[in-house]
């Protein structure tokens, strides 16, 4: 009996530790090209934010 409880805690830990890390995701190029312009826009934001008075 002991096993099964170990094996079954086992398998609820492996399951729990698995959904706390997200699924690689690959970018194919033309997302890769939306994601900088998004950072660049992102940058030129926040660059504008610290020049007003």
């Amino acid at each position: 009996m002991f096993y099964f409880r170990y094996g079954l805690a086992q398998a609820l830990s492996d399951r729990s530790s698995q959904r706390s890390e997200p699924p690689a995701v690959r970018l194919n190029d033309l997302d890769e090209r939306i994601v900088h312009a998004l950072a660049e826009d992102a940058r030129r934001s926040y660059a504008d934010i610290g020049s007003l008075p």
